[in-house]
């Protein structure tokens, strides 16, 4: 398994992304997600180089030191994982723009809207 790259909080603050969803019908969850966004280093320049981004729901935006194992890997019992990951590896263009699809390496997995 190869090791994960973690961002800055500047890289982080340069991604800006789309999600275009594939819906067949609009009761159903999609698919996938189209996210696209750009690689910035801390000095503004892009990032052009192969990367691993780990991709997963969670159902809070606020990052816990418990979420994550000491491995790295998410830690499956935290209270607000939501259940659902995938590993892409990613290379951005020359100007750092990147596009991928989430969900085809693993299903969503399906919402209870009750």
């Amino acid at each position: 398994m190869r090791n994960f790259k973690f961002l800055t909080i500047s890289v982080l603050a340069s991604l800006c992304f789309i999600i275009v969803p594939a819906v067949s019908n609009a009761q159903s969850v999609p698919d996938y997600f189209v996210y696209e966004g750009r690689l910035l280093n801390s000095a503004g320049n892009p990032v052009i180089t192969n990367h691993d981004f780990r991709f997963s729901f969670w159902s809070s935006a606020d990052f816990n030191l418990s979420d994550i194992l000491g491995d790295g890997s998410i830690n499956s019992a935290a209270a607000t994982y939501g259940g659902w990951q995938e590993v892409h590896a990613i290379t951005p263009n020359g100007d750092g723009f990147f596009s991928v699809e989430l969900g085809t390496i693993n299903p969503f997995p399906q919402i209870d809207s009750s």
